[in-house]
């Protein structure tokens, strides 16, 4: 299905192309000058890259999202990447929920894919839309709250073919993790109305076939449910909002047969109150957990976002990063081995999208931690940390960096730097990535380690506006070489596309 001739070289970039129309699968992938973001990125041990993103399907009013990967196979001879195959896993064209809600295509958002051994695992949000049907929340076909399905795909190349794992599911439609039944039906639903309910994955077990008994191939996925809705009647002025973080995890056996377990909740009430878009900030979800692997099987960091309301208008947000460990995927414990958190009611600020990422190959529990700051629209600063985890205690400590080193954060009535990506690779490798808002928009990485000056370096620009990086490492111990993949959505200003954003990847 792809065009063979798109190949990135070491160094070099490339706009991941947009199919159109129906494909050889029967799914039907809309028009050609359709808008793609939010994009994520990993590598797998074979040194192929997947990168997983959302467009929007503008035929349809209000647009709806649909969920694809394009899939870049390693070439060792040349040493660069070729466009490989693409496909749209999170088809707008399936309503798993329809009966009892009216909705007959549903948009499919938010993708975040992780690497497990030679394959990779995608997971997104199914989400129904609010406005349709009626108003009344005691109607069995009410979506205000929006009702939604956590899928999930596993895919791996095999010889000259891409594999797309999901249980048979139709083409278009991931496996189910959790997901919303008959409010009148069950006590369990999954609504996602202001958070989008952005799920994030980690790996938890490579899997062991000699073990006895066998492990699998195991992840875990950690999302937002919404409890209590800030918005809804809209106008109410109710800005108290609660949200539970669940955790499910999904396996793979040999047959290529997925499993998974019931979900349970890692937090209950996690508050975001006040404004939904601080300091007018674009807020396309709350709460957005990530995470990031553990040393040991069923074990992982993760960070999240809260808002505890407004100070003199200024908000109360707070960053978590909590480390987790269970036993296997069905025992886990009532609260993490530890947790720090950032802000207090003393130092008011807009906290948002942290993100933590980690090389359990090392084998020391320690991460790099990353979230923007802002006191005001448009100034946005960086926090930039290295933390590690202690059992004596336990306890997590930020490591100790060289004098002066830290994100070099400028005056910020001059530079907004927002949406950092921390990236964790071997001894020496730590980097961050942020978007930096400006003319022109730029995505500049800072490294700690030797770099007296504190120097930062431009990866991307462009004066018609880019943003959203994400970034992926992977060491290849056969020939000893560092791969970084760096993905961020880009607009385009020619024809079909006439200004809407795309996706690029770039790799170092």
């Amino acid at each position: 299905m792809a065009d063979l001739q798109i190949t990135v070289s070491r160094g070099g970039s490339v706009e991941i192309p947009l199919i159109s129309g129906v494909d050889a699968f029967g799914v039907d992938w809309g028009l050609d000058n359709r808008k793609a973001d939010h994009a994520t990125v990993a590598e797998n041990d074979q040194r192929d890259i997947v990168v997983a993103f959302h467009s929007s399907r503008n035929e349809y009013t209000p647009d709806l999202k649909q969920v694809e990967i394009a899939y870049f196979k390693y070439n060792a001879g040349t040493d660069n990447w070729t466009l490989f195959d693409q496909r749209l896993v999170g088809s707008v064209g399936h309503a798993p929920l329809s009966p009892p809600f009216l909705q007959t295509e549903v948009q499919c958002e938010r993708p975040d894919v992780i690497v497990v051994g030679n394959r990779f695992f995608v997971g997104w949000m199914r989400r129904y839309d609010r406005d349709v049907g009626p108003t009344n929340p005691n109607d069995p076909t009410f979506q205000g709250y929006e009702p939604s399905v956590l899928e999930c795909a596993w895919i791996e190349r095999v010889g000259s073919s891409l594999q797309i794992h999901t249980n048979s599911y139709p083409n278009g439609q991931g496996f189910d993790l959790d997901f919303h039944k008959n409010p009148n039906t069950s006590n369990s639903p999954l609504t996602i109305r202001e958070c989008a309910g952005v799920p994030d994955a980690v790996l938890l077990d490579l899997g062991d076939p000699n073990a006895v008994p066998p492990r699998l191939p195991t992840v875990g996925v950690v999302y937002p449910h919404q409890s209590d809705f800030g918005d809804y009647p809209v106008g109410s002025g109710d800005d108290t909002r609660r949200f539970d973080l669940r955790l499910v995890t999904c396996s793979i056996d040999a047959n290529n047969v997925l499993s998974k377990t019931n979900p349970i909740t890692l937090h209950t009430n996690t508050r975001f109150d006040g404004s939904s878009a601080p300091l007018g900030q674009e807020s396309a979800g709350l709460v957005l957990p990530d995470l990031a692997p553990g040393v040991e099987p069923y074990s992982f960091w993760l960070t999240y976002e809260q808002q505890n309301g407004l100070s003199a208008g200024v908000p109360l947000g707070r960053i978590q990063l909590e480390f987790w460990k269970g036993t296997s995927a069905t025992n886990w414990p009532s609260d993490p081995e530890a947790m720090v958190a950032f802000g207090s009611l003393t130092s008011p600020a807009a906290r948002r999208r942290s993100h933590v990422a980690s090389f359990p190959a090392g084998g020391s529990e320690v991460v790099s931690f990353a979230f923007s700051r802002s006191v005001a629209a448009g100034n946005g600063d960086v926090v930039y940390e290295e933390w590690v985890f202690s059992p004596a205690g336990p306890t997590l400590a930020k490591v100790a960096w060289p004098q002066g080193a830290g994100f070099p954060n400028d005056d910020p009535s001059v530079v907004d730097d927002i949406r950092p990506v921390p990236l964790h690779g071997r001894t020496g490798i730590r980097q961050v990535l942020v978007d930096r808002n400006g003319a022109p928009c730029l995505i500049v990485m800072y490294t700690p380690i030797n770099n007296p000056g504190n120097a930062l370096v431009q990866k991307a620009s462009s004066v018609d506006g880019l943003g959203r990086p994400a970034v992926a490492y992977r060491f290849h111990s056969a020939s000893g070489t560092d791969n970084f993949a760096l993905t961020w959505e880009q607009i385009n200003p020619n024809p079909p596309v006439n200004g809407k954003e795309r996706i690029w990847l770039r790799v170092d």
